[in-house]
């Protein structure tokens, strides 16, 4: 499933007998965009599907934002696992993210997969 990009490896506090094998995976499938890590994932409006009621008087609508969930270059939302690295565009944005939210201590995003305090090591 890795290697395919369906998941990815996340190691919760102990290394384990695989860990090598499945860190070599996924960056097997983030090097080929597979799944998970194709340009295109996600790709689209983040909006729900359910239909929103026509007002009741007729009046001119604001055109609709692209929603995106990438994050301003010096803040990074901490609420909850929201950002993946490809939605950095450089290292450096990903690891100001990942520090500014707590870092080792508290990699809320995931975004240091080898525990090394390095973020999104793959990006330029």
């Amino acid at each position: 499933m890795i290697v395919e990009g369906y998941a990815f490896e996340y190691t919760y506090q102990t290394p384990y007998k695989y860990q090598r094998e499945f860190q070599q995976a996924e960056n097997e499938a983030r090097a080929t965009k597979r799944g998970l890590w194709s340009d295109n994932t996600c790709a689209g409006s983040l909006t729900t599907l359910t239909p929103t009621p026509e007002p009741a008087v007729s009046t001119p609508m604001p055109a609709p934002s692209t929603p995106t969930t990438k994050p301003p270059a010096t803040t990074c939302d901490c609420s909850g696992n929201i950002y993946n690295c490809p939605d950095f565009a450089t290292h450096s944005a990903a690891q100001t993210c990942f520090e500014h939210c707590g870092g080792i201590d508290n990699d809320i995003h995931g975004l240091d997969a080898d525990k090394d305090g390095i973020a999104c090591e793959n990006l330029p």
